[in-house]
């Protein structure tokens, strides 16, 4: 692993970590969780790239090695990740790995970033990963995690009020959050849409992404369900998309939605052959027409 970091498009000092594969193939560029440190990937990013595939991971603002520093004057949120994060991470691996395709993957909110860029900029990316990640519509979960998903969405807005920040880290969900941030993560969760920081039906041009995606949902996973899935892959309607369930046979007893980062064996074999399948070095044009 080699460390190295990016300058986002507003100054932001954004680290990453780079997983040398010998003679790639191919680039991954991977976004964490929620309130999730990049360090929990490694595992997974150094499996991948004994399988060929380099991995450009990035640490999230405000966790790990991230000099942002969360209280009631900071206000970054998907826009800034979007775009300002996302385009120079993007810059620097086209630098140091011309002419590779481009996967543009993530866990969670990592994976729902990953949607929006591909209809923001659809030529930058060859194919799309996500793992466990469900669209948190309340609406779509059964009972008892649709009344989770709604006492924190009126958590949100109470530390909007209160703090200025949200105490994830202290209730359970996420770490210690920018609000706006979790603002966002709040409209998705009430309306089912992705919008965000004031922009409108900003997800319709995913429709125009025409690479392969790749979801993969875990067994045991309390923060999503089949509904969810289908909400965060039904922008992409040109894609080719595949869906992949991991058990017990073929992810070990490493489940739930963040447990099989601990021993992500059957994750990596999932993505490896789905990339030797769909996402081959020069066979795979961009994702757009």
């Amino acid at each position: 692993m080699k460390p190295d970091e990016v300058i986002a498009g507003d100054g932001t000092r954004v680290p990453l970590s780079w997983f040398d594969a010998g003679t790639p193939e191919r680039v991954l560029v991977f976004m964490p969780a929620l309130g999730i440190q990049a360090k929990m990937y490694h595992r997974m990013c150094q499996a991948l790239a004994d399988q060929g595939c380099t991995v450009c991971l990035m640490e999230q603002r405000g966790h790990g090695d991230s000099e942002v520093t969360i209280n009631r004057d900071t206000r970054f949120g998907v826009a800034d990740f979007v775009d300002h994060d996302i385009p120079a991470i993007l810059d620097r691996v086209e630098n140091r790995l011309a002419g590779l395709p481009v996967i543009l993957g993530g866990h969670s909110l990592g994976g729902h970033l990953a949607t929006i860029y591909a209809g923001i900029q659809p030529p930058r990316i060859a194919a799309v990963l996500h793992i466990t990640c469900g669209f948190p519509y309340y609406r779509d979960f059964p009972a008892i995690q649709a009344f989770f998903i709604r006492m924190l969405c009126l958590a949100v807005s109470v530390s909007d009020s209160i703090l200025g920040y949200f105490p994830g880290h202290k209730i359970g969900f996420g770490g210690r959050e920018s609000i706006q941030l979790m603002q966002d993560w709040r409209g998705w969760a009430t309306t089912g849409r992705f919008d965000f920081d004031g922009r409108r039906n900003v997800i319709d041009s995913v429709a125009e992404f025409t690479g392969h995606v790749l979801s993969i949902s875990v067994a045991k996973d309390d923060f999503s369900c089949a509904a969810a899935v289908e909400r965060s892959l039904a922008p992409f309607s040109q894609a080719t998309v595949r869906k992949v369930t991991l058990g017990t046979d073929t992810q070990g007893e490493y489940l739930g939605h963040f447990r099989w980062a601990r021993g992500p064996s059957g994750i990596v074999r999932c993505i490896t052959s789905w990339l030797e399948q769909n996402v081959a070095g020069g066979d795979l044009q961009p994702g757009n027409p």
